[in-house]
């Protein structure tokens, strides 16, 4: 009722401006009086609109159209499997493909290996699934990030955006895994948020990979060959991630320990120093969400800016790829203040969860297909998985 009766008051201005203004040739008084309520009048509604849109959240408009464009693509190859909470994707963008998520309303159970379920805000890193619950879908689609394990070996990447990859599967494989055995921290850090049948955990894995024990490695070669089956390893460099409050932040800034994460609320800077071992290229990544967003840059050099990129839990956006020598460099956050740009106007949801660098190009990512006698080569190298695979029976 009341928006009714700000737009008949607006109109009835309008109107009589409008009158005052026709009447310029006979009342010059009065023209020029109609002239100034109209310009009054656009001033107003212009500046009204400045301030609804400096204070809206704007969507994550390119993440949603890579979504939309998978949409074609898993139409006709599902069931899929979508390893992000993200509501738009399951329910609309993917529904060709027979969608369904972890921590999302689901017709089936997806327990991880320790036997909880997600639930809403929650995420947990592929290899915290059974290997016989992802099998089940001949598509899977997960964000791009350097925390995300690769899906198992049978599954090819057949798409890739800035945001989103697409896997999929034969529809019949031409090898049958025998065991997928995983390496990081999604070990000892299954999930992070909430579980139906587990406590709430408030820090998510950030290490895919890790350098098995040799032993281990033998011990797994011993199993193959007595299945006359082979190995099969995802070698990929591990990625130098530090949590959003292992650097120095404005004291405004609102810390939550327990997930190590960072809320800006006030302009200002935060800075880390990370540390990095081989000269190189790589991609630098930031975790969390981010509405006002930042202003990043290496060393006192601007590489980036990351805004309007409303994320959920566990979600990454990529900044820029950039080339470090060996040593300590710096990297410095800016939280800008608010401008007349839509969106620049909240101060909740500009959250850091991590800084993270992707090695790019040494030790090459890729795959190993070994048997049992060679196992010895996957010894000392940084791995995502090792499976045993062999043919199907």
């Amino acid at each position: 009722m009341q928006r009714r009766f700000d737009i008949c008051r607006v109109s009835a201005a309008l109107t009589g401006g409008a009158i005052l203004w026709s009447l310029r040739r006979r009342n010059r008084a009065a023209g020029l009086a109609g002239s100034l309520v109209l310009v009054a009048l656009a001033g107003g509604v212009l500046w009204s609109n400045v301030l609804a849109y400096h204070d809206a959240l704007l969507a994550p408009r390119a993440r949603l159209a890579e979504l939309q464009h998978i949409g074609g693509l898993v139409a006709g190859k599902g069931p899929t499997f979508v390893n992000d909470y993200e509501i738009y994707a399951v329910r609309h963008f993917l529904r060709a493909g027979y969608p369904v998520a972890p921590a999302e309303y689901r017709p089936v159970s997806l327990l991880l290996r320790d036997g909880t379920s997600l639930t809403k805000s929650a995420y947990a890193d592929l290899d915290s699934f059974p290997t016989a619950t992802l099998e089940g879908y001949r598509s899977i689609v997960v964000p791009r990030a350097p925390i995300e394990s690769r899906p198992p070996s049978i599954y090819q990447l057949e798409w890739q955006g800035r945001y989103y990859q697409l896997w999929q599967r034969p529809a019949q494989p031409a090898r049958e895994i025998i065991e997928h055995v995983p390496y990081g921290d999604s070990n000892t850090h299954p999930y992070c948020g909430s579980a139906e049948s587990g406590s709430s955990r408030p820090e998510c894995s950030i290490a895919p990979v890790s350098i098995p024990r040799c032993s281990q490695v033998l011990r797994l070669a011993r199993f193959a060959q007595s299945q006359h089956a082979e190995l099969v390893a995802y070698q990929r460099p591990e990625p130098i991630v530090v949590r959003g409050d292992q650097m120095v932040w404005p004291e405004s800034w609102f810390h939550e320990p327990a997930g190590g994460n960072l809320t800006a609320t006030t302009p200002g800077t935060g800075v880390a120093h990370i540390a990095v071992n081989s000269a190189q290229r790589y991609e630098l990544w930031l975790g969390g969400g981010f509405s006002r967003g930042f202003e990043v840059s290496v060393d006192g050099r601007r590489v980036g800016r990351v805004k309007d990129q409303l994320a959920n839990v566990g979600d990454y956006t990529p900044v820029a790829d950039v080339f470090l020598e060996p040593g300590i460099h710096t990297f410095a956050l800016r939280y800008p203040p608010s401008d007349l740009t839509p969106g620049s106007g909240d101060t909740t949801f500009t959250t850091l969860t991590a800084i993270a660098l992707q090695p790019l190009e040494s030790p090459p990512s890729e795959i190993f297909t070994v048997a049992p006698a060679q196992a010895r080569t996957l010894c000392g190298r940084p791995l995502d998985w090792i499976e045993i695979v062999a043919a199907p029976a």
